[in-house]
């Protein structure tokens, strides 16, 4: 199955908003360990440009800002104690359930009919800005 990340730069009221969601791979750890890392590097990336913003559009193909605020939310496909987890919301990212909620447990978001699957999915990350 392919995995991917989509990710969409909407307005808001007070700006800008970077919208990713993904779905992560399930059965290797490895090749999930690869997208968390290309994930931060996206975000760093991002951060990195914001500093020089592109010039403002003359046309609808120039490309538009990107800023470093985030949303990124998807089926992550690994648990709260999980290496990728820590990898993931090392700073500047962090996990906007532990930001609101602390040691509160998600609720389940994947594998109600699967009693099995033990994996969980939809968590929401934003920039410690």
């Amino acid at each position: 199955m392919q995995r991917q990340a989509i990710e969409a730069v909407v307005g808001t009221p007070t700006g800008p908003l970077r919208v990713v969601t993904t779905h992560l791979e399930y059965y290797s750890s490895t090749h999930r360990a690869a997208q968390v890392e290309r994930l931060r590097g996206l975000q760093a990336e991002v951060a990195g440009n914001e500093a020089h913003p592109p010039k403002p559009a003359a046309s609808p193909y120039d490309p538009v800002p990107r800023p470093a605020s985030l949303v990124l939310c998807g089926d992550l496909n690994f648990l709260p104690d999980e290496d990728a987890y820590r990898a993931l919301f090392a700073p500047p990212l962090l996990d906007a359930w532990r930001s609101v909620r602390g040691a509160e447990p998600h609720p389940p978001s994947t594998g109600l009919y699967d009693a099995g699957s033990g994996r969980w999915a939809g968590i929401a990350a934003t920039t410690s800005r």
